[in-house]
């Protein structure tokens, strides 16, 4: 059972500057409800990369696997928990200067979750969980980020 989220915020900062940002490990500084973020592979961050992630919301823990890393796009796929299979797709693309980041994510829910979906997928709800995903990050790099 998948549902498709997209939502895109325009970024006050270079497409470089963001970029650099969104395909590192510091991603996870900017997240709301991230209380804990450890790379659990060796070698550089790129395709293959494998990630734990520790939340204060439920699931509490995801572990993620970078499935694209080029062309200003890093893909992720979260391989377990009860969403496991979800992709993820963090974009940007130069706007005048700026830089609009997008979000695109394919959720998988699985086992009990199914049931849950109902409630999961409230009008607007992954939409403003996404927004404010992207947020969260527009904020961090045009307040206290260094350029």
């Amino acid at each position: 059972m998948t549902m498709k989220t997209e939502e895109s915020v325009v970024v006050e900062r270079p497409i470089d500057s963001v970029w650099r940002f969104v395909s590192s490990e510091n991603l996870a500084k900017a997240m709301p409800g991230v209380i804990d973020w450890k790379k659990t592979s060796v070698g550089p961050y790129g395709v293959g990369t494998t990630f734990r992630e520790m939340r204060s919301k439920t699931p509490k823990v995801m572990d993620y696997r970078v499935t694209e890393f080029e062309n200003f796009r890093l893909g992720l796929e979260i391989t377990s928990g009860p969403i496991r299979g979800t992709r993820i797709t963090e974009s940007v693309e130069n706007v005048e200067g700026k830089t609009r980041l997008t979000e695109t994510a394919h959720y998988n829910l699985s086992g009990l979750w199914k049931l849950a979906r109902p409630f999961l997928d409230r009008p607007g709800k992954a939409e403003r969980e996404a927004m404010e995903r992207l947020n969260a990050i527009k904020h961090f790099l045009e307040t206290e980020a260094k350029p």
